[in-house]
């Protein structure tokens, strides 16, 4: 039965509701393909966050991951298209089993679930509430990681605090001042595994609604290996669980992929490497993590990806040579972030996108959240402005427009502080770059006349080549009008990869 249309997507049925919105079944018409399609009725700050987790899933495209395809605005409401799972949640599974489920299925969902986990942090990006209602699994037994909706794109090595479900947090999350980070999401697999195994949770409170009593529990209750509740499970899945349910997260496996490869081992019936379950901290692994940090290479002075994303704004030219010579996967490649290598490998190659959207993509896949950390750079150029530290203003509004230059806004600053600074030249630069971007804003040609320059004037606004084989050239004219600038500069901003254009480039009076 069809509950009406909304753009191109008949709405076939009610998935699931909550506070930001509705999650139809819909059919897009288009393409015909089953969505789910979410509905938000948020507004404000509550609708930024649900678009965050659109764009944390956007930049998370992997098998175990649901995918988004598009978000939209459709008759004055946000809809999110996401991939359609036909099948259960692990909540649902594990309810209608009314006790374990079978040894193989509970690695088999444990293993695809750390897949997707190992994929997310390698591109650091932390889920932070991993539990049953979360795990999607097909009628194929295919796994799909869902609801990124607390997830948090690393700025650096750990989260002050915790977020998530009470059952399925580990020990970090309820300290203030503690730190959670890649082992909290493996800590909450593990008392998943545990659940599936026994049919039951590693702790247990008496109010589940008291996050003091979940804090007292997950600290201090003995953990009994899954095999005392559940005969027959082997003692290798006994420390597989042990492992990912130590209390100190340093001796927690150290990433998703090592703990899916023992589970695939147990599966598979091959004997696992020596695991030791710890009950204090093991000096070692600290000294070896440090060991491993001191001679990691060094690139734009950084020897991490944390590193490197903070020091990119300010060196957007160099990143983007390194980026097309191939100096930047090479880095990432030695200091262990091969996704993120492949990444740049793919960027690196061109195509039609100008070198800075090619670097923005990629920063933003590193993990920086481009659009915040522009509006803090302006915010930042915008008390210098006031402070008279013109020049300072310049440096921090040239970095918000490298990362995001959607806003005439933002020009207009740029062109200020330059003016105040004495630089008439990247004033104009500054004006005619926000023009290039927002070619109908009124301000920005207003402050381009006031210093004595236009926006310049295209004597044809469209020029035919015809059709041009490999080996032909074609030559056409257009002339550019400065509208009383004392020179023009102009860049050509895209072409296809197979085509040479001459000049791409000019600066002329």
């Amino acid at each position: 039965m069809s509950l009406g249309m909304l753009g191109k997507y008949e709405r076939l049925d009610i998935l699931g509701h909550g506070a930001s919105g509705i999650v139809y079944l819909a059919q897009d018409t288009l393409l015909k393909r089953r969505v789910a399609l979410k509905e938000i009725n948020s507004q404000g700050e509550e609708l930024q966050k649900v678009l965050e987790e659109a764009r944390v899933l956007d930049r998370l495209r992997h098998p175990n991951i649901v995918a988004i395809h598009g978000v939209d605005t459709i008759d004055g409401k946000v809809v999110i298209d996401m991939e359609y799972v036909q099948g259960s949640n692990l909540l649902e599974i594990l309810r209608k089993s009314d006790g374990p489920l079978p040894v193989n299925q509970s690695i088999a969902i444990a293993a695809q679930t750390c897949d997707a986990l190992a994929y997310a942090h390698a591109l650091r990006t932390v889920h932070r509430d991993i539990k049953p209602a979360n795990i999607l699994v097909t009628a194929n037994s295919e796994v799909k990681l869902a609801d990124f909706g607390l997830a948090l794109v690393l700025g650096s090595n750990s989260y002050a605090g915790g977020a998530g479900t009470f059952a399925y947090m580990a020990p970090e999350d309820f300290a203030e001042d503690g730190h959670s980070d890649r082992q909290s999401d493996l800590w909450a697999v593990g008392v998943i595994l545990y659940e599936m195994l026994t049919g039951r949770r590693p702790f247990t409170v008496q109010n589940p609604r008291d996050p003091f009593a979940w804090s007292r529990a997950i600290a201090k209750d003995e953990i009994k290996p899954p095999s005392f509740y559940q005969f027959g499970i082997p003692q290798t899945l006994d420390e597989i669980c042990l492992k990912a349910l130590q209390r100190d997260k340093r001796l927690r496996y150290a990433d998703a992929a090592s703990m899916a490869d023992d589970l695939r081992r147990v599966a598979a019936r091959e004997p696992l490497p020596a695991i030791s379950i710890h009950h204090g901290v093991d000096p070692s692994i600290i000294a070896a993590n440090s060991e491993q940090a001191e001679y990691l290479p060094v690139f734009l002075g950084a020897s991490d990806i944390d590193t490197f994303l903070e020091v990119a704004p300010d060196r957007w030219a160099e990143v983007g040579a390194s980026l097309d010579d191939g100096t930047l996967a090479d880095w990432l490649e030695r200091i262990g972030e091969p996704l993120l290598a492949s990444a740049a490998v793919e960027l690196g190659s061109g195509g039609e996108d100008t070198v800075d959207v090619r670097v923005r993509d990629f920063v933003y896949r590193a993990g920086l959240d481009i659009e915040q950390t522009a509006r803090q750079d302006v915010r930042k150029g915008s008390d210098l402005i006031a402070d008279r530290r013109f020049a300072e203003a310049v440096e921090c509004l040239q970095r918000a427009i490298n990362l995001d230059p959607a806003h005439p806004s933002y020009h207009r600053l740029l062109a200020q502080a330059a003016l105040q600074a004495g630089d008439i030249e990247l004033t104009r630069e500054a004006l005619l770059s926000g023009l290039l971007h927002h070619p109908n804003d009124k301000n920005l040609k207003q402050y381009l006349a006031a210093i004595g320059g236009g926006a310049p004037e295209l004597s044809k606004s469209r020029v035919e080549f015809g059709t041009v084989h490999h080996g032909e050239a074609r030559t056409r004219q257009i002339t550019l009008h400065p509208s009383g600038a004392s020179s023009i500069k102009g860049t050509l901003m895209s072409a296809p990869g197979w085509l040479t254009v001459n000049p791409s480039s000019f600066n002329s009076r």
